[in-house]
C-alpha cells in the first residue's frame, strides 16, 4: 500500500498542502478571468494572485490591503518619474530612480516594498505607448490581490484564530519537555532543554504572529493564555537557572517535591494541549509539593550559603510555577475572566 507523504495531522504539511492547492488556484483563476475579459499584462497580474495567498484569511486581507497600498505608492512614483523622464523611463536611469525612491520609503514601511512591482512594471513599459502601459499593468496588479484574497477565503480558509490556539497548544507541549529538563537540573542532572526551548519559542512566536491577523473573532481569552504561558516559562527558565547554580534538590529532602511538581505541571499543560480538562490530581499534586518543600528545612550542614540560597529561591518559584499553572487551568474553565 502506498503511503500519502503529507500528513495532514502535521501543521507544517497541513499549510504547504494548502499553500500549494490556493496558489494553485489563485493562478488558474487569475488567468482565466484575464484572458475571459482579454485583460493584458497577464504575467504581473498571475504573479500578484499568487504572491497575496497567504496561511490564514486575516493574513491574507492583510497582506491584500498592504498590497494595494504599496501598489498605489508604486503607481504614483512611476507616474511622477514618467513626468520627469517622458522621453526615457524605460532606460536604466529611470529604473534606478523608481527604485531609490521606492526602497527608500519602503525602509518605513517594510510592507510597502511590494510597490517595487509596480514601479518596475511602468518603468520597463512600452516606450510608444507608456501611460497605457502603465494603466495595464496597475489594474493587473489590483485585480491579482483581489483574486488572491478571495482565493485564500474561499478554498480551504483557515482562521487565524484557530491557528493561533494551534500553535499555542504546541507551545504548551513544547513547555512541558522544557519543564521537565529544567527540573532535572535543579537535581543535579545533566539535561538540556534547548531543543524543547527552541520550538517553544517559534510556537509563541507562530501564536503572536496569527494573533495580529485576527479580524472579528474575540481574541481576549488566547491573549489571557498567552500571557500566563509566559508566566510559566520565566518560572520554569528561573528553575533552571538555579540548578546551574548549585543542586538544591539533590538531596532526598526536596528531590521528591519538585519531581512531583514537574510531573503534576507537566500533566497539566499536556492535557490542554490535547484540549482535554484539567486532570484536577494533578493540581492537587501540584499544591502538596509546593506545601511540602515550603515545610522542608534542609540539614544545617548541606552546604554553603550559595547552596542555601538557591534552595530558597528554589521553593519560591516552585510556588510562583503553580501558581501560573493553576491560573492557566482556570482560565480554560472561565474561572480566570
Amino acid at each position: 500500500m502506498i503511503k500519502f507523504p503529507i500528513d495532514f495531522d502535521n501543521h507544517t504539511h497541513r499549510d504547504a498542502a494548502r499553500l500549494a492547492i490556493q496558489s494553485a488556484v489563485a493562478s488558474a483563476a487569475m488567468f482565466t478571468l484575464m484572458k475571459t475579459v482579454g485583460m493584458p499584462e497577464r504575467f504581473v497580474g498571475v504573479l500578484s494572485a499568487v504572491m497575496v495567498v497567504q496561511p490564514s484569511a486575516g493574513a491574507a486581507i492583510n497582506e491584500a490591503q498592504d498590497r494595494f497600498m504599496a501598489t498605489i505608492l508604486g503607481a504614483v512614483i512611476g507616474f511622477v518619474c514618467l513626468l520627469l523622464l517622458p522621453n526615457g523611463y524605460g532606460t536604466a536611469a529611470a529604473l534606478a530612480l523608481s527604485m531609490l525612491v521606492m526602497n527608500a520609503i519602503a525602509g518605513f514601511r517594510e510592507h510597502w516594498r511590494y510597490g517595487v512591482v509596480a514601479a518596475v512594471a511602468l518603468a520597463l513599459g512600452s516606450e510608444s505607448n507608456m501611460w497605457q502601459t502603465a494603466l495595464d499593468r496597475s489594474i493587473a496588479i489590483g485585480a491579482g490581490v483581489v483574486v488572491g484574497a478571495l482565493v485564500t477565503l474561499v478554498i480551504w480558509p483557515d482562521k487565524s484564530e484557530d491557528r493561533a490556539q494551534r500553535s499555542l497548544c504546541a507551545a504548551w507541549d513544547a513547555l512541558a519537555g522544557y519543564l521537565e529538563a529544567a527540573v532535572g537540573r535543579t537535581m543535579g542532572k545533566e539535561t538540556s532543554g534547548d531543543d524543547v526551548a527552541a520550538r517553544y519559542r517559534d510556537y509563541m512566536r507562530d501564536t503572536r504572529a496569527a494573533l495580529d491577523n485576527v479580524k472579528m473573532a474575540e481574541t481576549d481569552a488566547i491573549k489571557a493564555d498567552v500571557e500566563t504561558t509566559e508566566s510559566i516559562w520565566s518560572a520554569a527558565r528561573f528553575l533552571e537557572r538555579i540548578g546551574e547554580e548549585g543542586d538544591p534538590a539533590d538531596d532526598g529532602g526536596m528531590r521528591d517535591c519538585v519531581e512531583k511538581l514537574s510531573n503534576a505541571a507537566g500533566n497539566v499543560l499536556r492535557a490542554r494541549a490535547k484540549g482535554d480538562s484539567t486532570p484536577q490530581d494533578a493540581l492537587d499534586s501540584m499544591n502538596a509539593a509546593v506545601e511540602q518543600a515550603r515545610a522542608y528545612n534542609p540539614p544545617s550542614d548541606t552546604g554553603d550559603e550559595l547552596a542555601r540560597a538557591a534552595h530558597g529561591a528554589l521553593v519560591f518559584t516552585m510556588g510562583e510555577l503553580a501558581e501560573a499553572v493553576r491560573r492557566l487551568a482556570d482560565q480554560r474553565s472561565g474561572k480566570g475572566a
